[in-house]
């Protein structure tokens, strides 16, 4: 009787829980836009700069302001994940996108002096006369 239980559960997870591993393993095996994420790192490049350099004059917590510091604090780690993300995908093509790899992994980069010099957030004092 213990055994029919047993077999009865295994049969409902994996009725329930098949086609999601379906749905995941397809999507391991499908091969990521190369342009799409490089573009997502030019995208979050762009938007990060702006919001690093006028950070200082942001003054109140409206929806700008709030935008500016989760771009600020995430921009980095997300094309630092995003770079990983493009280069196994280019591993698995054959590496047909170089040129695209390069100016992503250099604007994903750009960042990263900034945010070690100064912390992610960190700015530096802004003297008013």
């Amino acid at each position: 009787m213990g055994e029919h239980v047993e077999e009865k559960l295994a049969r409902k997870i994996e009725a329930n829980i098949g086609p999601a591993v379906v749905r995941g393993e397809a999507f391991m095996h499908a091969e990521i836009p190369v342009r799409f994420v490089a573009f997502l790192i030019y995208l979050i490049t762009a938007l990060w700069w702006p919001c690093r350099l006028y950070h200082p004059q942001l003054k109140g917590w409206g929806p700008v302001e709030t935008f500016c510091v989760i771009v600020m604090v995430l921009g980095p780690l997300v094309n630092l994940l995003l770079v990983v993300l493009l280069l196994i995908s280019e591993a698995k093509a054959g590496w047909p996108h170089k040129g695209w790899i390069a100016v992503a992994i250099l604007c994903a980069a750009s960042a990263w002096p900034v945010v070690l010099a100064l912390g992610l957030i960190g700015h530096e004092p802004v003297y008013e006369h």
